[in-house]
């Protein structure tokens, strides 16, 4: 049912060989976008073997995975169901980090991840509100556990952008170097 709202974009995606590897990226965004983050998992594992998927593509999959299941976090109401989700997510983010140390959307994603830690844990905190006795102390110990990880998750991302603008030359050519100012640029934005 829901497939069939995306169904003109699936198509051009699966039956244009040429460009199928190009659109797999604008696909997935446009899903997330939609908030039909299941279809995007469901694409993602389909496209993991297919030869329509360039070889970039499938080694973006982790991230996309990631950032998917992160949305999907933000979706769900059970605090249980949530927890499971950004646990994947992490593991998903983290397997990206370490096969692409140096690309931007490793920290970007675990930048998203860290702000959703710190959102569930204030959620359990909001929680931990109406409890008394060991369930508030049990709640908001929980909350301190994520804000931790979070807390540890920034800091790897600070690590990575610290490093990355490291590689960058104090002096850049404004003429010929262009490129690489727009680059720093970003990494420090």
């Amino acid at each position: 049912p829901r497939w069939h709202c995306c169904g003109a974009l699936f198509v051009a995606v699966i039956c244009s060989p040429a460009s199928a590897a190009e659109q797999s990226d604008a696909f997935v965004q446009a899903l997330l976008e939609r908030g039909y983050t299941d279809m995007a998992l469901e694409y993602l594992d389909r496209m993991e073997s297919s030869r329509l998927a360039s070889d970039e593509f499938r080694g973006q999959a982790a991230y996309y995975r990631g950032i998917t299941l992160i949305a999907e976090a933000r979706r769900t109401a059970n605090a249980d169901a949530r927890a499971k989700l950004l646990t994947e997510a992490q593991q998903q983010l983290e397997s990206y980090s370490n096969a692409n140390p140096d690309r931007i959307e490793a920290a970007e994603a675990r930048g998203q991840l860290a702000n959703a830690l710190v959102a569930q844990a204030t959620q359990l905190v909001a929680r931990a509100e109406g409890t008394q006795g060991s369930d508030q102390a049990a709640t908001r110990e929980r909350a301190r556990q994520l804000l931790d990880e979070a807390r540890k998750v920034f800091a790897g991302t600070e690590q990575f952008y610290t490093h990355a603008l490291t590689k960058f030359p104090k002096n850049l050519d404004r003429t010929t170097e262009q490129d690489k100012i727009e680059r720093r640029r970003d990494l420090r934005g």
